[in-house]
């Protein structure tokens, strides 16, 4: 037990990790990993505030979905994640998501407040709280809460530019062995929208205790409701690659896959539906 145990937190560890024990931010939702990972410059996505707490502005109605993965095919690399964000009178926005890792002997759990609003019909900012929580039956708990900021930029009609700070007030996991440090992970991206039918997008980013990563993906609309897209990253190296639908702009369903360098084979599948009500106009949808 003792041996299957730290093989499971090497993996952790040398894959690109969640929440705390792989020192990456957790990233939910599979039409971004299909992308690349490169979703900070998208707005007015649910998932997008795992990217960049500015990402929620714009909604125009409430959405719920929910997400899993199955990292390099071990069901005790299982995640599971649901979010949740509407828009409120004027022009605000507030989100929370939930997640959720590991197994027995080892499990992270986390939580994420959102909040996002924007000014000028062009800038659009956000922040999050996290609290997250490592719990190791033989060792204890530890806890810990840190904030993201982020903010949004509408350059043209067809351009946006994003950028963000993972846990900007370098907060640190209180262990029995000691602080454990959480990454202070600056991102900047920008997406591009050529037509209705294709989105480019591109994303650095830098971790402080690592090298700049590179991540980038372009989406296709090929078919009604039907979208294909493809990705790739460094640090590590990474090939992504996914499909979705969607239905009546109610209702998206997402799969992607990505292939590690070493690793191997991971799926993600997520699930979104959007409430039929829209409780705020966006400037977006009046152009």
């Amino acid at each position: 037990m003792r041996s299957g145990l730290l093989t499971i937190l090497l993996l952790i560890c040398i894959g690109e990790g969640k929440i705390l024990a792989g020192n990456d931010p957790t990233l939910l939702g599979a039409r971004g990993v299909a992308l690349g990972r490169a979703y900070t410059a998208i707005r007015g996505d649910l998932w997008a505030m795992s990217y960049n707490p500015a990402g929620i502005s714009m909604l125009s109605s409430a959405q719920v979905g929910i997400y899993t993965e199955r990292r390099f095919g071990l069901k005790e690399l299982m995640y599971g994640g649901a979010a949740f964000a509407m828009p409120l009178k004027g022009r605000h926005y507030i989100g929370a998501e939930v997640g959720s890792f590991g197994f027995s002997n080892y499990r992270e759990s986390k939580i994420g407040v959102n909040y996002a609003t924007y000014f000028m019909d062009i800038l659009s900012i956000g922040t999050k709280i996290n609290v997250a929580n490592i719990n190791i039956p033989d060792l204890g708990s530890s806890m810990s809460v840190w904030a993201d900021i982020g903010l949004n930029v509408k350059v043209t009609k067809n351009i946006n530019i994003g950028a963000s700070a993972y846990n900007v007030t370098q907060a640190k996991l209180r262990t029995q062995n000691g602080n454990q440090n959480i990454p202070t992970v600056l991102t900047t991206g920008i997406s591009y929208t050529p037509s209705d039918k294709v989105t480019i997008v591109a994303d650095v980013q830098k971790d402080m205790t690592r090298p700049v990563s590179f991540r980038g993906g372009v989406e296709y609309n090929f078919y009604k409701g039907w979208h294909a897209r493809v990705g790739a990253g460094t640090q590590p190296t990474l090939l992504t690659f996914g499909v979705g639908w969607q239905y009546k702009e109610m209702f998206n369903i997402d799969f992607s896959s990505s292939i590690h360098q070493t690793l191997g084979y991971t799926p993600y599948l997520s699930m979104t539906y959007r409430f039929g009500k829209k409780i705020a106009s966006t400037p977006e949808e009046t152009e």
